[in-house]
């Protein structure tokens, strides 16, 4: 596998109503990305029959920071992160309502367009034959040649420019409220019991956004050519081996990859013990990069969904090591779990293309 990672779009991939894995996410009171926006996966009507579709995430990267919100907002939120919320949570709905991209994400491809068409506007010969077309001189071939190329590529990209500024003033990276969550907790795990029954605790940490005004996407993750996939294509249940390769698409790192290595033990989550915050003992489902000098997971990438070489999810990242060499994931069988748990649906899958 190639050490170095792609990133989660292109230019323009982002100034689209269609929402796709891999796009920053963040509260909207935020201008910047906090986290990354998942996929689609699907939650089964058990009056209607319907298969209704849902963005997911990671919870920490759905609640605000306490500067942004009220006294009451802030216990509110607070709850939440202890508890998690069901289906059907008003005051949900209007404090947790998320961008995707975020502002700042939609800004920064803008920006970089206007830099790639300055520096197209300034490469030797366009500036000396724009000048000369001007007063009706006579350019000589090859110049006529280079200036016609640039001159291509220009109008691609101004006319790519022009959509996202128009993206950003229409506010449609606006993606929908938050409506249902994990909250930040830890508990017993199937999967991690199963591999070692002294693993007490893993964390759990998923978040459901209800699309607005938005299309629903297909999964599409920007797959590193050699992997031959192009969209996820559901979940896989099934048990993960050491030493397979699993992937993922976040917006910090983009397309990278790593090995399974088992259950590692981790500090990274915090409990109130007499008052004081203290770190506690974890068992997590753990993918390490292949060498020293490749990342798998930064932070930005929590929410990103975890899949192997055929495009099967296995679970979803919720964070990482400092140095970025190693990432932590909940199995789907548990990600499954508690969804099911929270919202009281029963049936729950990945959203496909042909579906």
């Amino acid at each position: 596998m190639d050490s170095q990672s792609t990133p989660a779009t292109a230019s323009t991939g982002i100034f689209m109503n269609e929402v796709n894995p891999g796009y920053s996410l963040c509260p909207q009171r935020m201008k910047h990305g906090q986290g990354t926006f998942g996929g689609w996966i699907e939650l089964r009507n058990p009056k209607s029959g319907k298969w209704v579709p849902f963005g997911i995430t990671c919870s920490h990267c759905v609640f605000p920071p306490d500067t942004d919100l009220s006294p009451e907002e802030i216990q509110v939120v607070q709850r939440w992160k202890e508890s998690g919320f069901p289906f059907n949570n008003d005051k949900a709905s209007q404090l947790l309502m998320m961008d995707s991209p975020s502002r700042r994400g939609v800004k920064r491809e803008i920006e970089n367009l206007a830099r790639r068409i300055d520096a197209y506007q300034n490469q030797p010969p366009f500036p000396k034959v724009e000048e000369a077309k001007a007063r009706g001189d006579f350019v000589i071939p090859e110049d006529e040649r280079q200036w016609k190329v640039a001159s291509d590529m220009l109008a691609k990209l101004k006319e790519q420019r022009d959509t996202g500024k128009e993206f950003f003033h229409k506010n449609r990276f606006v993606f929908g409220p938050v409506v249902a969550a994990s909250g930040l907790q830890e508990r017993p795990m199937k999967t991690t019991l199963a591999r070692d029954p002294t693993a007490l605790l893993s964390i759990i940490d998923w978040a459901l956004v209800k699309p607005q005004n938005r299309s629903v996407g297909t999964n599409n993750v920007a797959a590193h050519r050699s992997l031959g996939v192009s969209k996820l294509n559901g979940f896989s249940l099934c048990g993960i081996q050491n030493g397979d390769e699993l992937f993922k698409v976040g917006c910090a790192t983009g397309f990278t990859g790593g090995i399974y290595s088992g259950l590692q033990t981790i500090y990274i989550a915090t409990r109130l013990v007499d008052g004081r915050e203290m770190k506690i003992k974890t068992w997590e489902h753990t993918i390490l990069a292949r060498s020293l000098s490749q990342v798998v997971v930064e932070q930005g990438d929590s929410g990103s969904l975890v899949f192997n070489r055929l495009g099967a999810v296995v679970g979803m990242c919720f964070g990482g090591t400092y140095y970025g060499d190693a990432g932590f994931f909940t199995h789907a069988v548990d990600l499954i779990e508690s969804i099911q748990e929270v919202t009281g649906v029963r049936e729950v899958r990945l959203r496909r293309a042909d579906e």
